[in-house]
């Protein structure tokens, strides 16, 4: 009795096949076809047959015989490197703490990056990134400063523009002269180092304060590299160190505190640090209220005390 019923299909389609040909090739320049059909799961007919493919279809795909034989892509024919299932949800995770800052310096719809970079994973994998997702999450400070120069405070930096600027700092407004070095976020807010025409110095600037008055020449001069200035910014540079003593609380609260980190020991604070820092650290330390007691150095206490008492005038 002849057998009417349909073949059973075969769950791997050609499109998939052929795709796991790319992804390996795209990773390995030079390999045998043992290696391929091990690695892809295809048969070696299968194998073969899809690179005479993909070869007319223009991938300049070369073959030898013998011993050490095998295939080797040549540098124009190289597909690009495909991400792994793993790199594309490391990439998502990375998108959604992109969707808590508030100014970027390039253009970004986070929410349709995020649908699309999801759409792109197996069902399996899609699956696992919305488990992750409930129970992982990765955040910035939220701030919701407006930064409406960043953009061209980057092309600026990149092209070494010097800029007529307007910046107001805490005490005051004043006009001078920068070329940007770059741009970096630090706690949610934006800051850009800058070499200052009228310091003759490089300096640094929260970006948010800065208004570009004017586009002029470029610059000549060399200055640093971003990466080299924020290594220097942030080498210590005090003659003596923070020590502290915290309360559980205060240890605690100190372990949040990036110059703090790894500077506890104990219930002890010891952390060297810089002084064109000092006002922040003033900042970080009162914040500390009663869970914290610094010991030295004698020129920051001072300066404790004297914030304290000024603040408890408001309450006497």
């Amino acid at each position: 009795m002849p057998n009417n019923l349909p073949a059973k299909a075969d769950s791997t389609s050609d499109v998939e096949r052929i795709l796991k040909l790319i992804d390996f090739i795209s990773m390995n320049e030079t390999f045998s076809l043992d290696e391929l059909t091990e690695q892809t799961g295809l048969k070696r007919r299968t194998a073969q047959r899809y690179l005479q493919k993909l070869i007319q279809a223009g991938v300049e795909i070369e073959s030898s015989t013998g011993r050490g034989g095998g295939f080797r892509v040549k540098e124009q024919g190289k597909f690009p490197k495909m991400m792994t299932n793993e790199e594309l949800m490391a990439l998502l995770f990375a998108t959604e703490t992109l969707r808590d800052i508030h100014s970027l310096p390039f253009p970004f719809h986070a929410e349709q990056s995020i649908k699309r970079l999801r759409s792109e994973l197996p069902l399996s994998k899609r699956m696992l990134f919305d488990r992750l997702s409930e129970v992982t999450e990765f955040s910035v400070s939220k701030r919701l400063l407006p930064v409406p120069e960043l953009t061209n405070l980057q092309q600026a930096a990149i092209e070494k523009r010097k800029l007529r600027v307007e910046y107001q700092s805490a005490n005051q407004k004043t006009y001078r002269t920068i070329t940007p070095i770059g741009i970096y976020m630090l706690d949610g807010v934006w800051y850009c180092p800058a070499f200052c025409h009228l310091r003759k110095d490089e300096r640094l600037f929260r970006a948010d304060r800065l208004k570009i008055v004017d586009f002029l020449e470029f610059d000549e001069l060399v200055h640093s590299t971003l990466k080299a200035w924020r290594y220097a910014y942030e080498q210590p540079d005090s003659l003596e160190p923070i020590i502290a003593s915290l309360s559980k609380k205060g240890i605690i609260r100190a372990q949040a505190i990036p110059w703090m980190d790894g500077k506890i020991f104990g219930n002890q604070l010891r952390a060297d640090y810089r002084e064109s820092r000092r006002k922040n650290i003033i900042e970080d330390l009162l914040s500390f209220g009663p869970d914290i007691v610094v010991h030295q150095p004698a020129t920051i206490v001072q300066e404790l005390r004297t914030k304290l008492k000024a603040s408890l005038a408001y309450y006497e």
